[in-house]
């Protein structure tokens, strides 16, 4: 409620009577104006924020959209990256088996290596056998078990020839 001490209530009722009705002199037309005044400015204040609300929302949706596009671009940039590194690592991950399949088969040529110098070296002896066993009869008769021929008994071979009957 308002207070009629107070001394803005006594300047107002200079230009409203106690009844509400207004005075018309020379003061209450300065006043008329000056609230005239004041409602544009009001009105201009008005519009100057509606056009500075107006400029910031699509400055905001300006700039919305532009860190909406580099997030795009951040996350295009992630992804591609992560597909990057996936690449590399199934890469790695098969040069990893390539080496090991190599380090195998430079085994396994190893021990064939081994395998046909151990070949070589027993047919070599077992030619050197044969060799050696041409020259006897028993040599005869092993010689023939080496080929895997049929071989005569010897027991009866010695009893031809011993004759110990």
């Amino acid at each position: 409620m308002a207070n009629p001490a107070h001394p803005r209530w006594r300047d107002w009722r200079k230009y409203v009577g106690e009844n509400g009705e207004k005075y018309i002199d020379a003061n209450s037309d300065k006043a008329v104006a000056r609230a005239d005044a004041a409602a544009a400015a009001l009105d201009d204040a008005r519009a100057r924020a509606a056009a500075e609300l107006a400029g910031a929302q699509d400055e905001c949706a300006a700039k919305l959209a532009a860190a909406q596009r580099a997030a795009a671009r951040e996350l295009e940039g992630v992804r591609q990256q992560a597909a990057d590194d996936k690449q590399a690592a199934l890469d790695a991950a098969a040069a990893k088996h390539v080496a090991e399949l190599e380090r195998a088969n430079a085994e396994a040529q190893r021990k064939i290596a081994e395998l046909t110098a151990t070949l070589q070296q027993v047919e070599r002896s077992l030619e050197r056998a044969e060799k050696r066993a041409e020259g006897n009869s028993l040599s005869r008769y092993l010689l023939a078990r080496l080929r895997g021929e049929e071989v005569p008994d010897s027991a009866d071979d010695g009893d031809s020839k011993g004759g110990k009957h």
